[in-house]
């Protein structure tokens, strides 16, 4: 197991390679379709609840190796919306990402700043592993996992997702 800390964007990293000169970065780089999504709360019991089941496909990410990003919303009124995006890496197993945050700016996250699961910088950041995994579709796979935040009725709620690269 190999650990990490350090932050693959757009500039040089610190040991001198461009981002899209590591493996990781660039299996990030692509067009990923949602495959799985829910989102959770903690009840007045303490016990952890479904709140929503989310269809396969409804929407997508796609990540540019220069940073850039578009989020796709895949169902209804076919929108997509153009932002940037950060990967920090803090494990790996090979050339798996086994724990990092992936951050996503975009207008409407940046007008969100500071509420429910955006932070005070306009980000919104999730937990992001198995980036390599290949699943029994042949597909690799990336699971992100969205910050905890109190959102009426609940003191507790966040999504968990998985993506199937395209």
């Amino acid at each position: 197991v190999l650990l990490l800390s350090s932050a693959f964007m757009c500039q040089k990293d610190d040991d001198g390679t461009t981002p899209s000169e590591n493996p990781h970065y660039t299996s990030l780089v692509g067009y990923w379709k949602l495959v799985h999504g829910q989102t959770f709360a903690k009840n007045e019991a303490g016990a952890t609840i479904v709140t929503a089941n989310l269809n396969p496909g409804v929407f997508a990410h796609e990540f540019f190796a220069n940073g850039a990003y578009k989020g796709h919303v895949l169902v209804g009124k076919l929108t997509t919306e153009s932002g940037n995006w950060m990967l920090t890496v803090r494990k790996t197993e090979g050339a798996d990402i086994e724990d990092g945050t992936l951050a996503i700016k975009t207008a409407s996250t940046m007008a969100e700043a500071g509420n429910l699961f955006v932070d005070a910088d306009g980000y919104q950041r999730f937990t992001i592993s198995s980036l390599n995994r290949v699943t029994g579709s042949g597909k690799s796979r990336i699971y992100l996992i969205s910050k905890r935040y109190a959102g009426y009725p609940y003191a507790e709620n966040w999504a968990e997702y998985a993506f199937e690269k395209q």
